[in-house]
């Protein structure tokens, strides 16, 4: 007969003006059960699950909501057991409800903070599960991503950061980042991680123990208080994501998930996704409402490019040594060296592309942030000497403009699918001067961070970085 093994489990929402969403939220928390195929496991899970909302100075009716869930639960004088279609008790699920108050917002992350502190005398073993008050979450989530975690070894289950794939409603809003993030594979999810959140908060679950190693979350301090400066937030975080030049009070309140998932990943932490169909969480979709709308993308980029500074331009000797190149000379690519600091813009040593015309102008100048960088063709890029000579002689004699638009991005909807070509319009080649052998010598050597969006090219972009000849996750990382 199967041992039984009672888990904690703490489902952490934080509560701003929700009133339209947050009643539906919580009963998806409160009405979890186990899956129907857990005969066969060795050891039956017993979730005791608490379900934490700390109010963030809502203004609408949102407190008044959690106030009557918590006179049903508390009516309710037995605890909800879920038993299994055919009467026998298998795995169960209890739950509770904890709530809590601030009286002004300060923040998600301030929340999320205050709900993992609810339950009394928590176990540190014991797992936390996150959930937005717009969200829903499928009836055996929690079961299903607990088992998730127990199946793995004891010291990659405190490394891990759990998410899962989830259903996006309106199915139709936010289509391209959902495709991408429900269809990432699991070297995907750390590969890609500087150019999205490759996991949605919503649907994430850790070890209690692991939340306290990253500390939480950054928390920003009131908005009227009198010290406005960023040295006043509060963050045990070993790794905070703030940045030194471009946080303020106020925007420390926002892009909580990323500063997280990077401090979290820049702290020994690793990646996992539960694909499940159908998908485990239900990703709501409010026109304007969202913070993710809301956050300034001049701010995501800044905390990104500071993510990547930290974790590979400074600590990994290759792009030290002899410096780097960005490949994409369009506004990507040039928003990125803005973004960059001051010593880490200057160990950039080019900039490739596919389109003749930025080529020709030969070089980006910013005289705000004192830079001249050359702009080449990728194929000065190629280790391979037979392939590179092949690549740089078909673009310098024209061979490649029997096809206009080739590793261009194309702004359709229809990124898998065939794809009309632009008008054959016969392009300007540009001037294709020399270049000097001991630079053309250290080009084929320099790692590689692309600032051109993937999968836009109908697979041109991936092709034509394959040939160069780069390890993907050491000396080459995709950030847009």
């Amino acid at each position: 007969m199967p041992s039984r093994s009672v888990i904690e489990v703490d489902v952490l929402i934080p509560v701003h003006n929700a009133t339209d969403t947050l009643r539906a939220t919580i009963e998806s928390a409160m009405n979890q059960e186990p899956s129907h195929d857990d005969d066969n496991v060795e050891i039956q899970i017993d979730l005791d699950v608490h379900i934490c909302c700390y109010d963030d100075g809502s203004t609408d009716t949102s407190w008044s909501i959690l106030k009557d869930l918590e006179d049903q639960h508390m009516k309710n004088s037995r605890q909800c057991s879920s038993i299994c279609c055919d009467g026998s008790k298998r795995s169960r699920v209890l739950t509770k409800l904890w709530l809590g108050k601030e009286a002004t917002s300060r923040g998600a992350g301030y929340a999320r903070n205050r709900a993992a502190q609810l339950r009394p005398n928590p176990n540190p073993d014991g797992f936390l599960c996150w959930l937005d008050s717009d969200d829903l979450m499928a009836p055996t989530r929690i079961y299903r991503q607990v088992q998730y975690l127990l199946s793995l070894e004891e010291e990659a289950r405190k490394r891990a950061l759990l998410g899962c794939t989830f259903e996006r409603d309106p199915p139709d809003s936010t289509w391209h980042y959902s495709a991408w993030a429900n269809g990432l594979t699991d070297d995907r999810l750390s590969l890609e991680r500087f150019r999205e959140l490759t996991i949605i908060q919503p649907s994430w679950m850790m070890q209690r123990s692991r939340f306290a190693e990253v500390g939480g979350y950054v928390e920003a301090p009131p908005l009227n208080d009198s010290d406005d400066s960023v040295e006043c937030s509060v963050s045990i975080q070993k790794f905070e994501l703030i940045h030194p030049v471009f946080d303020t009070p106020t925007t420390l309140r926002l892009a909580e998930d990323l500063r997280f998932f990077h401090a979290h990943l820049h702290s020994n932490g690793t990646l996992n996704l539960l694909r499940h169909d159908p998908p485990l969480v239900i990703y709501r979709h409010r026109a304007g409402l969202s913070q993710s709308t809301t956050t300034p993308r001049k701010l995501l980029l800044q905390l990104r490019t500071l993510a990547f500074e930290r974790m590979v331009l400074e600590s990994g000797e290759i792009w030290k040594e002899n410096g780097f190149c960005i490949w994409g000379a369009g506004r990507d690519g040039k928003d990125f060296v803005k973004a960059l600091s001051d010593t880490n813009r200057k160990r950039i040593r080019c900039m490739v592309d596919v389109d003749d015309r930025k080529i020709a102008i030969g070089s980006y100048v910013n005289r705000d942030i004192r830079v001249n960088i050359p702009i080449m063709h990728f194929s000065l890029l190629a280790k391979d000497e037979s392939l590179r000579s092949s690549l740089y002689e078909q673009w310098t004699t024209g061979q490649n403009h029997n096809l206009p638009g080739f590793g261009k991005i194309r702004k359709g909807r229809n990124l898998t699918g065939p794809q009309g070509l632009p008008s054959a319009k016969k392009p300007k080649l540009s001037n294709k001067g020399s270049v000097d052998p001991q630079f053309k010598s250290l080009l084929r050597e320099l790692p590689v961070v692309v600032c051109v969006s993937m999968y836009r090219t109908n697979g041109a972009l991936e092709h034509n970085v394959k040939q160069i000849g780069r390890i993907e996750g050491e000396d080459l990382w995709h950030f847009i």
